[in-house]
């Protein structure tokens, strides 16, 4: 099957990265075609629409590519697409990528309309078309110098971020993360559903949160109790239960008694005014902590203020995102992955 991918467009680096990493995770296979404006093309097996949906959160939609043609040549789209065994009602919507073609969008989308329907009567299928509940929705895509026709397979629920933004918490910082970009620094550790979780520096709990939220579970520690109470709020509110404790991101052996425990680790590293060489060494203790905490093979998340070299030759960079939040605050978000025990 070969799928196109809209993006929300919310950061240029990590709505693919995070598409992927959910790949991985859900164990789809997949092959990367093209990229182009804030859509992506791969080539997939074993696909899991549904899963995919749960999970993703800097995607819109994702649309199964039925036929590609050059031109915007209404019967020559329709004809190449395989339509039969489709879920009736259904309906056709048309979208413009980048600059799109000189044509009238809308004849165009009527033409396209019209070659669905006389197709499906060809079939032996009786045609049925709902505007405003279908089963079906068709999406005709123009770009320069293409024309896509698609079926959408599943679009990303956005409400369940508004819900659990900062301020519908009971506990929140001003400083908070966009619930999308938590949602994605967790699905970067390509963790799977019922593994175990930690935020070694959780703050209010947005990360966890998020990571119970695909059904992970949650284990969460900081410094300040104040923080560890607020993050309990919050998950218990949410309906969601989580082991938070009080500690030293330090010394996460101690805390747990276990070493090659968890599945997956992401942190939102505090900024603090500490001057640069306080923090580098900071974060590389609490890296060496967590590493030892992380089973092998396993992928860790740390976001932090400034690029992170770790010392240990063990943890190896496979990605670095750059998220500007503000004039003054860019965000480092470093994708590493533990090699061996």
């Amino acid at each position: 099957m070969i799928i196109l991918t809209k993006f929300l467009g919310l950061h240029p680096t990590l709505p693919l990265a995070e598409l992927e990493a959910v790949f991985q995770a859900e164990k789809i296979d997949y092959w990367l075609i093209e990229t182009f404006e804030n859509y992506a093309v791969h080539g997939v097996k074993k696909f899991k629409p549904k899963k995919l949906g749960e999970r993703l959160a800097l995607t819109h939609a994702i649309f199964e590519i039925l036929s590609d043609i050059t031109s915007a040549d209404a019967e020559q789209l329709v004809e190449k697409a395989k339509i039969k065994g489709i879920r009736l009602p259904y309906t056709v919507k048309i979208e413009k990528i980048g600059k799109g073609m000189d044509i009238d969008y809308q004849r165009f989308l009527k033409e396209v309309a019209d070659e669905v329907w006389r197709k499906l009567e060809k079939d032996g299928i009786k045609p049925s078309v709902d505007l405003n509940n279908p089963a079906t929705e068709f999406w005709v895509f123009v770009g320069e110098d293409f024309v896509i026709l698609t079926r959408k397979l599943v679009e990303v629920d956005k409400k369940q971020f508004t819900e659990r933004a900062p301020p519908n918490r009971p506990f929140f910082l001003p400083i908070s993360m966009d619930p999308r970009i938590a949602r994605a620094i967790v699905n970067l550790t390509r963790i799977k559903r019922g593994k175990k979780f930690l935020d070694p520096c959780c703050g209010s709990g947005g990360l966890l949160l998020e990571a119970a939220s695909i059904g992970c579970r949650v284990y969460g520690v900081d410094i300040d109790e104040k923080m560890v109470e607020g993050s309990v709020r919050n998950l218990k509110h949410y309906g969601f239960y989580g082991s938070v404790k009080k500690g030293d991101c330090r010394k996460l052996e101690k805390i747990f008694n276990k070493r090659n425990y968890f599945d997956g680790i992401a942190t939102d590293f505090p900024y603090g005014r500490s001057t640069r060489k306080q923090n580098a060494k900071m974060y590389e203790e609490c890296l060496k902590s967590m590493e030892r905490v992380l089973k092998p093979l396993s992928y860790m998340v740390i976001v932090a203020h400034e690029e992170i070299r770790p010392k240990s030759k063990n943890l190896i960079l496979v990605e670095l995102h750059r998220q500007r939040v503000h004039r003054n605050l860019v965000r480092y978000i470093h994708v590493f992955r533990k090699m061996k025990k």
